[in-house]
């Protein structure tokens, strides 16, 4: 847990010549939870030097950086587009600056992670990708980016980031088409570029979740221009695509446009997990869920879809698992009620050999009810060996405990899902 401490002290013992005291320093500031009273502490600090990291300030300087993204202010954007020249190019500090301005995620932020892009990318080497997830997470202000962002297309991994933050804002609603007009001419020629790339990459390959993000980015961002013949046909070709998650999306796009889902997209995509609830909640949303396929609304079949999404997501593997085999479920008691857990195991990345447990869940009891998101889904990436069904439910609870907790501060109550479906046989 984070703590509250003298942050004055402790940076005071961050620059000591005595070695053992600057360590255990540097132990503790890992465990610093600083409130925007301490910014300006905070402002002081990553300008000044700390004896013993002449070579990498990182250590200090970053986990310092890494506190302002949650607490800063407009104060905060002033004082990074001030210091950001003094960061040397090299060894990440640049980058750990950007990402606390794309945690703060507001509009002066944003605008100013941008302008900063523009001016430093080709000191932060040709390889250079930033980090986008906070603004993809939640693009509301993603506007303030464009279409000046893509004066840097030319940088290749800044150019996935602009695809990326370009297809969020528009699956959001954000951003159209006359703010992505750069984009029109090199759109299709990218994704065929990236679409074979990600063909000849293994789904086991550490390239893959990012080869994958970037092709499902490139497709959104086609959403932008869908109205236009040429488009329209390219998302046509792309519902056809191997990869059953980048089919959906240029499937979502076209059926948004007049282009109806047909039978043979409907089931395919509720018989692949990766896009099964997609294809649910859409069909939802569009108030057209009779079109889903009886055999596939179960909750064994949306529970092993939640599954697979939540390993999919950005902050797990970013890839469907290999070799997912359901392991079982158990009745748990959470929130005054019995609820269902769903268990599956997958193949290990680290060591093919060992299976990793995941958790769908927590479940109605009835199994005639049905939900599309488990609000505690998800792995703890370790093997089964190491990190059980009971550790699992022990960490259930834990959770639900806390998250019962902050509702309760807020007023609120604590909801395990919003929404429950029937299922169908």
């Amino acid at each position: 847990m984070k703590k509250r401490v003298d942050l004055d002290k402790l940076i005071a013992s961050l620059k000591s010549q005595k070695s053992s005291v600057r360590e255990r320093a540097e132990m503790q500031l890992l465990d610093v939870a600083p409130g925007k009273a301490d910014l300006p502490t905070l402002y002081r600090a990553i300008r000044d030097d700390y004896p013993g990291q002449e070579e990498n300030d990182y250590d200090v300087k970053g986990t310092l950086l890494g506190m302002l993204g949650p607490i800063g202010d407009a104060r905060t954007v002033a004082f990074i587009e001030d210091v950001f020249p003094s960061l040397p190019k090299a060894g990440g500090l640049r980058d750990l600056a950007l990402g606390a301005l794309a945690e703060m995620n507001t509009a002066t932020a944003l605008a100013l992670w941008a302008d900063l892009l523009l001016r430093h990318h080709r000191g932060l080497g040709a390889k250079y990708q930033p980090s986008v997830d906070p603004i993809i997470v939640s693009p509301r202000h993603v506007s303030v980016m464009f279409p000046r962002i893509l004066a840097i297309l030319g940088h290749a991994g800044c150019r996935e980031a602009i695809y990326e933050l370009a297809g969020a804002g528009v699956a959001a609603g954000r951003i159209d088409g006359a703010r992505l007009v750069k984009l029109r001419s090199r759109i299709a020629g990218d994704f065929e570029t990236a679409s074979r790339l990600l063909k000849k990459t293994s789904v086991n390959s550490h390239l893959y979740p990012r080869r994958l993000a970037y092709v499902t980015s490139i497709v959104q961002t086609f959403g932008a221009f869908a109205q236009r013949g040429d488009v329209r046909n390219q998302l046509r070709r792309i519902r056809g695509h191997d990869v059953a998650s980048v089919a959906f999306v240029a499937c979502r796009i076209c059926d948004a446009s007049g282009d109806s889902l047909d039978g043979a997209m409907v089931e395919r995509f509720a018989t692949e997990p990766s896009t099964r609830l997609d294809l649910f909640e859409h069909l939802v949303k569009s108030r057209r869920e009779k079109l889903f396929p009886a055999a596939w609304q179960s909750q064994p079949m949306f529970a092993e879809a939640d599954m697979v999404r939540c390993l999919m997501a950005r902050n797990a593997f970013g890839r469907p698992p290999v070799g997912l085999k359901y392991d079982g479920q158990r009745m748990v008691n959470v929130l005054g009620a019995k609820r269902r857990l769903y268990f599956y195991t997958f193949k290990s990345d680290v060591s093919p050999s060992e299976r990793v447990l995941g958790m769908s869940g927590p479940h109605p009891a009835d199994e005639r009810e049905l939900i599309t998101r488990g609000l505690l889904s998800g792995t703890g990436g370790e093997p089964k060996r190491d990190c059980g069904e009971d550790r699992y439910i022990w960490m259930l609870r834990r959770d639900v405990e806390r998250l019962s907790r902050e509702a309760k501060a807020s007023g609120k109550v604590l909801k395990l899902w919003p929404r429950t479906y029937r299922a169908r046989k």
